[in-house]
């Protein structure tokens, strides 16, 4: 840059609709993809993309750059983090509640800037700068912010914009595919959580923000996601979180509540069961809208995925046809109270314990102080399209369904046990399931009821799929 300056330095928070011949100095903490646009006078073709400038905690502007194709090579250079000097912008009043704020970042500042075609400029600045370099890391908002709970519970949240710290659980590979236009667009999944919940897919479109996630690490990268878009995906019937030209990333942020979360991040159980209990202990099942009868469910259930963490969340209506025997020998399984793994048989010890080596009650000589009794029992579902052999059900849709704890049911006499297993096996019934989907290592699928609800015939009949797809 030359000594001598025409221009003057303004901060953000200092803008004048006024002003002139200014410069802005501030680091680069959102980029939008180049978006095409088409003048419908004249059919020319411009490119546009807003840069999300900060230059102290409380000051955040958005500059938009409308460039012709020649000039996006320059642009590209400029990355998310990067210290810039924008010369001679153009100072807009921004119109609050615009259907522009509804496409671009969210920002302090009361005007907008946009680039003037031969006067104005972006220099990088290449000497250090603490003060603009630390405020890359605090996050871009400072409160409102919801957990992963919060997300996967609240059905009324799907449509809209929400902020939150999360820990990376693990970084899927870039996927490509073709849009409505034909052109080649890109998506990464990436899987986050918290202390509240063990997995969020997150859906990022942007290649800013999928070249940012090449360096993200599991258990280690901790992210705050301002304005980032809740979703729900009818097949999984799951909640997920995907970007948008909204979105501001801030990595490695600084906050109090990171420290405990960086913490969390070392211990937290990604174990399937681990999943299948947050989803068994927030299950609201009104929500689950998914029908499939026994004959498309064991289709889901033939073609191997690449998860190995696949659920597939689904009702059935039909019968039960055989139960566990529940009546004379009640079948009770042993599970750690504090890994919520199932005890196994250890031979040198001699008895049942944990066998998970990252537990801290791996073989524990007195396996007895923390273990959790419950039920483990087997069914078989039948409706008119075939049967589900051996099916899993869940310790805590059995209590549900009987209406008492295992200790409670354990004192109950064999008569009173045999009269609830019949009622069991007579009833109408929808079933919600929990699928663990097979996966490419050979893996088979694991059905697991999770909810059990008597229901009427006439239900049966109006919500049961037809017998064989169309």
């Amino acid at each position: 840059m030359s000594a001598h300056k025409p221009w003057k330095r303004v901060p953000i928070g200092g803008l004048q609709s006024t002003m002139h011949d200014i410069s802005i100095v501030a680091v680069i903490i959102g980029k939008t993809e180049y978006r095409k646009v088409v003048s419908k006078s004249d059919g020319a073709v411009k490119y546009v993309c807003t840069l999300t400038l900060r230059d102290s905690p409380h000051d955040i502007v958005n500059y938009t750059v409308w460039m012709e194709r020649e000039a996006l090579e320059l642009l590209s250079s400029f990355k998310i983090g990067n210290i810039i000097e924008l010369i001679n912008p153009r100072i807009i009043q921004r119109d609050f509640g615009s259907t522009r704020d509804n496409y671009q970042p969210s920002s302090t500042s009361q005007f907008n800037l946009m680039n003037v075609e031969g006067r104005t400029r972006i220099v990088e600045v290449n000497e250090d700068n603490y003060e603009l370099q630390s405020i890359f890391y605090q996050p871009s908002k400072s409160s409102n912010y919801l957990n992963v709970m919060d997300i996967l519970k609240c059905r009324q949240l799907v449509g809209r914009f929400v902020d939150l710290f999360v820990g990376v659980r693990s970084v899927g590979p870039v996927k490509s595919f073709l849009n409505k236009e034909g052109e080649e667009r890109r998506v990464r999944d990436v899987k986050l959580f918290d202390e509240t919940a063990s997995c969020l897919v997150f859906k990022i479109w942007d290649e800013n923000l999928i070249a940012m996630s090449d360096s993200w690490e599991p258990r280690v990268t901790i992210l705050f996601l301002a304005d980032v878009k809740v979703s729900f995906d009818e097949w999984r019937c799951s909640t997920f979180i995907s970007s948008s030209s909204k979105t501001i990333i801030t990595e490695e942020p600084v906050s109090d509540i990171v420290d405990s979360l960086r913490g969390y991040c070392q211990v937290a159980n990604f174990s399937t069961s681990s999943r299948l209990d947050s989803i068994v202990a927030n299950l609201v099942p009104e929500t689950i809208t998914q029908v499939h009868n026994v004959y498309s469910l064991n289709l889901e259930a033939e073609s191997p995925v690449q998860d190995k963490d696949a659920l597939l969340i689904s009702n059935i209506y039909g019968y039960i046809t055989r139960i566990s025997d529940i009546d004379e020998h009640v079948p009770i399984s042993l599970r750690c109270g504090y890994c919520s793994q199932l005890y196994k048989s250890d031979q040198e010890l001699g008895f049942q314990c944990c066998q998970n080596m990252d537990c801290r009650e791996y073989r524990s000589e007195t396996p007895e102080k923390h273990a959790i009794k419950q039920f483990n029992i087997k069914l078989d579902i039948t409706d008119e399209t075939g049967t589900l052999i051996a099916c899993n059900f869940r310790h805590e849709a059995v209590e549900r369904y009987l209406g008492t704890k295992i200790d409670n049911f354990l004192k109950l006499s064999e008569v009173t046990r045999k009269d609830l297993k019949w009622e069991l096996l007579m009833a109408p019934m929808r079933l919600t399931m929990a699928v663990l989907l097979p996966t490419l290592d050979k893996r088979s699928a694991v059905f697991t009821v999770i909810h059990a609800q008597e229901t009427s015939l006439q239900e049966i009949c109006a919500k049961m799929p037809n017998p064989v797809p169309i």
